[in-house]
C-alpha cells in the first residue's frame, strides 16, 4: 500500500469531527496509520507499538483513539477491531484478562458472567490476522500493580495469568505483533507510571482544547444553530483565558452537550434562565469552580457589553434575554469591535514581521560575507581556546534557515569591536548552548529547535548589534538571554550610556502580560512588544524582569503550532 499522506490523515480526522491543531499529534496519527498499513514496516526494537496520551480531561485523548480506529478501518482494514477498556481505581491486572458480562449478571446466567478481558480480546483478534487498536482509557486510575503486567504483554506479546489457556494468552506469529497498536490515556490521577513501563511507552502531551478549535468542531456538529455555538464558544473562550483559576475546564463533549440541551430546552419552551442554568451546569461541574466562573464572567462586561453573571445568576429571572437576543443584540457588539481591532493589529504586525524578516535576509546575503568579518575570524583563530564543537569554523551563521526575524537592535556611536568579540567569546566558553561562528554568535534553544543569532555590523561610522530569531513569534523566555547579552555587550564598551536598544516583535507567553509596560495583548497568548531603551546597561535587566518569571520556558511544539496558525508557510517563505 502507498504511503498515506499527512493531508489525507488530517482530512479523515476532520471528517470525523476531530480538528487537530497539535502538529506532533497529527504526525503521530500519520505514523500509526502508516505503520499499521505496512504491518509495522521496519519498526525495530519493540514489535508492539504503544503510546500514552497524557493531558487534562477534555483535551481530546479518548476521541483521538477512536478516530485512529475509524481511519484504519476506512483506509486500510475494514475488519479492524477496536478493543477498549475504561480503567477505574479498582482496576487491577485481573481486569485486563477477565471482564464481567453485566447482561449475564442481570439475567442470572452464571455460565456467561466471566468473559474475555481487553488483553485477551486483542490477542484473539491479532491471532486472526486483524488490525487491532487496544485502547486503555484513564489508565492512570488503575492500580500500580497493573503496570508490570501490561509491560510484560508489550514486551513479549503474551500474558501469564495462571487462569487461562496459555495458547489463548499469547500472540502466536511474531509478525502479527505489528498489527497491534496500543493507546493509553493518562490524566493526572497518578503523577507517574512505573519507570519500566514509562520507558516502554511513547508519550504525547496534550493541552486543553483551544477555543477556536471547539468553535470549529461545534459548528460542524450544529451547523443550523450557529448562535448557540457562538455563545457557548465565547463562554469557553472567557474560561480558557483564565484557565489557571479553574480546577478543570469543560471538555468538548460537555460543551457539545450544553449546546444540545440548550437547543432542546429552547424548543420545548423552557424559560431563558433555565436554558442558561443548563449551559452552566454542563460546562462547570466542579463545585469550587462555580463561584469562580460567576466572578470571572462578571468581569466580561467591559468587552461584551453585558454582564454574563446577570444571565447565569439573574436577580430577576423574568428579564433574562434569550441566547438569540443576546447574540443578535448588544452582546457581541463591543466584543466584535475588540476582536476586529485585535485582528487588524495582528495582521499589521504580521506584515511588519514578514517585511523585517525579508529585510534581514537581504542584509545577510549582501553584507555578511566572510571577508568583511576579519575581526571575528581573527578572534576565533587566535584567541578562542575551547574546541569541543563550540567554534564553527568556515560556517556562515545564517546557513540552515532563511526565516530569520529581526527581534532587537543595539546601536552605538562608538564601539570597540575587539572588546565585543572578547566578551562574547568568553560567554560562549562558559555557556553550553552558545556557539561561535565565522560571522556571529548563536544561542540555541530546545536542542536546536530555535536559535538566536547575534550579528555585529559596522557601516557609516556606526555600529549595530542585531538579534535575529528563526521564528516570527518569539517566546518570552528569549528576552532573558537577549537582555543578558545586551548588558554584557554594553559593559564591555569603554564609553557607556550612549547606546540605544530597540525591540519590536510578537511575543508568546503562557502568562498574562497585559499589565506589563510596553506590551499590548493580541489574544491567545500573543502580545505586541515594542520599546526603545536608552541608558541601556542600567535599564535592560529591569526590562527583562518585567517580562519573565522562572516558569517561562520554550515549548517548541506549542510555539510551532501557534506560529503555523498565525503565520502559514505561504506567508513566511
Amino acid at each position: 500500500m502507498d504511503y498515506i499522506s499527512v493531508e489525507t490523515v488530517k482530512k479523515m480526522m476532520e471528517k470525523y469531527g476531530y480538528i487537530c491543531d497539535d502538529e506532533s499529534l497529527l504526525w503521530e496519527a500519520v505514523s500509526i496509520v502508516n505503520s499499521l498499513a505496512a504491518n509495522g514496516g521496519d519498526r525495530k526494537g519493540q514489535d508492539i507499538s504503544a503510546i500514552c496520551l497524557a493531558g487534562p480531561p477534555g483535551s481530546g485523548k479518548t476521541e483521538f483513539a477512536k478516530v485512529i480506529y475509524k481511519i484504519v478501518r476506512d483506509l486500510i482494514a475494514p475488519d479492524c477491531v477496536l478493543v477498549s477498556y475504561q480503567c477505574d481505581p479498582t482496576t487491577g491486572k485481573e481486569n485486563l484478562f477477565e471482564d464481567i458480562n453485566v447482561t449475564a449478571v442481570v439475567q442470572s446466567d452464571a455460565s456467561k458472567v466471566i468473559v474475555e478481558g481487553a488483553l485477551l480480546k486483542a490477542i484473539k483478534a491479532v491471532n486472526e490476522g486483524k488490525k487491532v487498536i487496544l485502547f486503555l482509557d484513564e489508565y492512570d486510575k488503575a492500580r500500580e500493580e497493573t503496570d508490570s503486567f501490561l509491560l510484560q504483554f508489550l514486551q513479549s506479546g503474551e500474558i501469564s495469568t495462571g487462569q487461562t489457556d496459555s495458547e489463548d494468552a499469547k500472540i502466536h506469529d511474531e509478525a502479527n505483533k505489528k498489527n497491534l497498536q496500543v493507546i493509553l490515556c493518562k490524566n493526572d490521577n497518578r503523577e507517574k507510571l512505573s519507570g519500566p513501563l514509562e520507558r516502554r511507552l511513547e508519550f504525547i502531551y496534550l493541552k486543553e482544547m483551544r477555543p477556536h478549535v471547539f468553535h470549529a468542531v461545534a459548528s460542524r456538529a450544529y451547523p443550523d444553530d450557529q448562535k448557540l455555538v457562538d455563545f457557548v464558544a465565547l463562554v469557553y473562550d472567557i474560561m480558557y483565558d483564565s484557565k489557571e483559576n479553574f480546577e478543570r475546564l469543560p471538555s468538548c463533549a460537555e460543551m457539545l452537550d450544553a449546546i444540545k440541551h440548550a437547543k432542546d430546552y429552547i424548543s420545548w419552551g423552557a424559560p431563558n434562565h433555565v436554558v442558561y442554568k443548563k449551559i452552566f451546569d454542563c460546562m462547570v461541574k466542579i463545585p469550587d469552580d462555580r463561584p469562580m466562573f460567576l466572578d470571572i464572567v462578571e468581569k466580561s462586561k467591559q468587552n461584551l457589553g453585558i454582564n454574563l453573571a446577570d444571565v447565569f445568576n439573574p436577580k430577576n429571572k423574568d428579564e433574562v434575554p434569550s441566547v438569540y437576543e443576546l447574540v443578535r443584540g448588544e452582546m457581541f457588539k463591543e466584543y466584535q469591535e475588540v476582536f476586529e481591532q485585535k485582528l487588524s493589529e495582528i495582521n499589521g504586525l504580521k506584515e511588519k514581521v514578514v517585511a523585517r524578516g525579508r529585510l534581514g535576509k537581504v542584509k545577510f546575503s549582501e553584507k555578511l560575507h566572510f571577508e568583511e568579518q576579519d575581526n571575528v575570524r581573527a578572534g576565533i583563530q587566535g584567541n578562542f581556546q575551547q574546541e569541543d564543537g563550540k567554534v564553527k569554523r568556515g560556517v556562515d551563521i545564517t546557513s540552515g534557515s532563511l526565516d530569520w526575524t529581526l527581534v532587537a537592535s543595539l546601536e552605538f556611536d562608538e564601539f570597540d569591536i575587539d572588546a565585543y568579540n572578547s566578551k562574547l567569546q568568553t560567554l560562549a566558553s562558559g555557556e553550553k548552548d552558545m556557539f561561535v561562528y565565522e560571522n556571529g554568535y548563536r544561542f540555541v534553544y530546545s536542542n536546536g529547535d530555535f536559535n538566536l543569532n547575534i550579528i555585529c555590523i559596522q557601516e557609516d561610522g556606526k555600529t549595530k548589534v542585531d538579534f535575529y530569531f528563526d521564528n516570527p513569534i518569539v517566546p518570552v523566555r528569549v528576552f532573558n538571554e537577549v537582555s543578558t547579552f545586551v548588558y554584557e555587550i554594553c559593559s564591555s564598551q569603554p564609553q557607556q550610556g550612549t547606546e540605544k536598544f530597540d525591540v519590536e516583535c510578537i511575543v508568546y507567553s503562557k502568562r498574562d502580560l497585559s499589565e506589563v509596560e510596553n506590551v499590548s495583548p493580541i489574544g491567545n497568548g500573543l502580545y505586541s512588544l515594542s520599546t526603545s531603551i536608552t541608558d541601556v546597561s542600567e535599564k535592560v535587566l529591569d526590562f527583562a524582569k518585567g517580562l519573565l518569571t522562572r516558569e517561562d520556558k520554550v515549548d517548541a511544539d506549542e510555539l510551532k503550532a501557534i506560529t503555523q496558525v498565525v503565520f502559514p508557510e505561504s506567508e513566511t517563505m
